[in-house]
């Protein structure tokens, strides 16, 4: 089987004969990829809109990123919002009238 670059799993459909379809290009893919990645996981190749393969996550894989990515916008926005808060309470406005960073030897 001919594949479109160096290093590039993307088959060019119709290069050999008896391959009429993408399934089949697919399907002989998949057999060649065991030897490499394994048998479940090359059961689980699949190719995008525009040709482009790709291994479909499982259902936890998934969920575990999905998680991660939301614990790290959650604390960056909690740590965000600490540091505002503690910038806020070590810089009384100025028009307040508070006399609270002078007395501190802070202006």
């Amino acid at each position: 089987m001919r594949f479109a670059g160096p290093g590039n799993l993307r088959p060019v459909i119709g290069v050999e004969d008896g391959v009429k379809t993408e399934h089949d290009v697919l399907a002989r893919l998949r057999t060649r990829a065991e030897a490499v990645l394994g048998r479940e996981t090359a059961a689980r190749v699949r190719a995008s809109e525009d040709g482009t393969l790709y291994v479909e996550a499982r259902t936890w894989a998934a969920f575990r990123t999905w998680l991660v990515d939301l614990l790290l916008v959650v604390a960056i926005a909690v740590g965000g919002a600490v540091a505002c808060y503690r910038h806020a309470a070590d810089e009384p406005n100025a028009a307040a009238g508070s006399g609270s960073a002078r007395r501190a030897g802070r202006c």
